[in-house]
């Protein structure tokens, strides 16, 4: 099990590199007290990419069949506005892991929020029910938490603004 969840968190860990590194690579950086490095937790995506795949089909897959991408969804979107919500899609044969990063200090972790197949979005443990089908990932944000956004930001969605 130890040499199984290595490998899957070699896998999250070659899907994330980029982001922990992009930092260093800026140029005109030289001369300057380097910023402490953010660390990636990646520990709840492996363990549900364990639970979700048998070692053979992560064997069989390799890197490349997953995709890792940044949404922001904002009031300025067009032609639908939507609430600011920040997520990363974890695109898989299997199904999408929609996720919110979640920055503390100087670890950034990921809370999973959904499943999405299709257009389906569901829980993410196994047996959960489904929260309903949305056309894009912020048409689901909106759905989930437009309600607890919507008093910080009540013209988002106003015709008039």
């Amino acid at each position: 099990m130890a040499g199984r969840r290595a490998r899957i968190g070699v896998a999250a860990l070659a899907l994330l590199v980029s982001a922990a590194t992009a930092q260093a690579d800026e140029p005109g950086r030289e001369g300057q007290i380097p910023s402490p490095r953010r660390a990636l937790n990646f520990e709840n995506i492996a363990e549900w990419l364990s639970g979700w795949y048998s070692d053979a089909e992560l064997r069989a897959l390799g890197p490349d069949a997953f995709d890792l991408e940044s949404r922001q969804c904002s009031c300025y979107d067009q032609p639908i506005r939507h609430y600011p919500y920040l997520v990363v899609v974890l695109t898989t044969p299997k199904g999408d892991l929609i996720l919110r990063p979640d920055q503390r200090e100087l670890q950034v972790s990921f809370a999973k929020l959904a499943l999405r197949q299709g257009d389906l979005y569901c829980g993410v443990e196994p047996g959960a029910h489904c929260l309903g089908r949305f056309a894009d990932v912020c048409d689901f944000t909106d759905f989930r938490y437009g309600p607890d956004l919507a008093p910080y930001f009540p013209t988002c969605k106003s015709a008039d603004d």
